[in-house]
């Protein structure tokens, strides 16, 4: 019973909105680089938080507050690497596409 309650999404869900509401209500969430760290990556977190638990939980075998501890630092590694590396430049090259462009020659009021 203890093993699912750890492991259960809801429940490490749960615990990610409490420390980040806990984060936003005693700082300045602008200036609070930690909190600009989730918000930027939270997508990311999102996709790799699941595979990532059970990875650990069936592969690692890792279970209790070490396994909760080592999924966390590789979801946060993870969402970060991917927020660098696939994300940002998305973001940047759908700007690039999606600005009104002017033929060549003419120029812009």
């Amino acid at each position: 019973m203890a093993y699912y309650l750890i492991f259960n999404p809801m429940f490490i869900t749960g615990i990610g909105i409490a420390l980040l509401l806990l984060t936003a209500l005693n700082s300045q969430p602008i200036r609070s680089r930690f909190v600009f760290l989730i918000s930027e990556t939270s997508y990311a977190i999102y996709l790799c938080h699941f595979p990532v638990m059970l990875f650990v939980r069936d592969r690692l075998g890792m279970t209790g507050s070490a396994g909760i501890a080592v999924s966390i630092a590789v979801i946060m590694l993870l969402a970060v690497i991917s927020y660098v590396l696939i994300e940002k430049p998305s973001v940047r090259i759908g700007r690039l596409l999606a600005s009104p462009r002017t033929p060549a020659g003419t120029v812009r009021n």
